[in-house]
């Protein structure tokens, strides 16, 4: 008999597979928040049974990304303002260090890249902050 082996304990199972799936849907913004996640309609997207999915659901409220309501089933979980100002916290505090160790392992052509990288996106952010200022202006001379 002849048959290439596999690593069964290298092939994701479907809870993973669903997981996953979920989760990216839900950190990419696909699945919005407040949306209600019925584990009938997954199973039958993923062709599997209810099983893996109650699976799927219990590990992304585990992580916070939904919540379990009583007669809604799961729902994507929002962030509170308190969780949005420590998530920029934490980023600011990160991000700083990241570029601090980063820098002097840098060449002198990915600094050029990084600097125009930069400039190009403080422009856009200019240019959009004086569209919407345009904006909110004029609708507030409308009003």
């Amino acid at each position: 008999m002849r048959f290439a082996a596999v690593d069964v304990r290298q092939a994701a199972s479907a809870a993973d597979i669903v997981y996953e799936s979920l989760r990216k849907a839900i950190i990419e913004g696909d699945i919005a928040e407040g949306e209600s996640l019925r584990q009938e309609e997954i199973a039958r997207m993923f062709n599997t049974s209810r099983i893996p999915v109650r699976e799927a659901l219990s590990r992304l409220e585990q992580h916070g990304l939904i919540t379990t309501r009583r007669y809604r089933g799961a729902v994507v979980a929002g962030l509170s303002i308190e969780e949005i100002a420590e998530i920029f916290e934490f980023r600011a505090l990160i991000e700083a260090e990241v570029i601090r160790l980063a820098v002097p392992n840098l060449d002198r052509e990915t600094l050029e890249k990084a600097r125009r990288y930069a400039i190009d996106c403080a422009s856009t952010q200019l240019r959009s902050t004086k569209r919407t200022t345009s904006i909110s202006t004029t609708s507030f001379i409308v009003l």
